[in-house]
């Protein structure tokens, strides 16, 4: 919806709307990204190990730089994207307030999530990487 003001000027409805659609879409890509930062990665990351590595020891190692090096390019993105978000805002974007609170939020959940698989629903210990009295002779 477009206002005539005066016979010169017009003011446009439409761009607080859209500017909160954009911030909306912002906020999801961010909290979406963060989850992703703790769960997609990492898993992400072991399968390619797996996959990839004929030893064991070095499938750990793959996934371990792999997963710190794309962890960080990640984090990268999304402080791009928490930038734009304090700029939309009209908040400064030294430092993006939300984006912290999402990232900490989701690493809470993820530690969480992780704690009740490992203490809720993981099986005996036995299935280590290395031989112990549990498991038995190794590979």
């Amino acid at each position: 919806m477009i206002i005539r003001a005066s016979a010169g000027s017009t003011v446009d409805r439409r761009a607080p709307r859209s500017a909160l659609g954009r911030r909306v879409a912002l906020v999801v890509a961010m909290a979406a990204g963060s989850i992703a930062l703790w769960t997609l990665l990492p898993l992400l990351w072991l399968g390619v190990a797996r996959a990839l590595a004929s030893e064991r020891a070095a499938g750990y190692v793959v996934a371990l730089i792999g997963c710190v090096v794309s962890m960080w390019l990640w984090g990268c993105g999304l402080f791009r994207l928490g930038s734009a978000y304090e700029r939309l805002a009209g908040r400064p974007t030294d430092r993006p307030r939300l984006l912290e609170t999402l990232i900490v939020a989701s690493a809470i959940l993820a530690l969480a999530a992780f704690l009740v698989r490992f203490f809720v629903f993981a099986g005996s210990p036995s299935a280590t990487p290395w031989p112990d009295e549990l498991s038995g002779p190794g590979d």
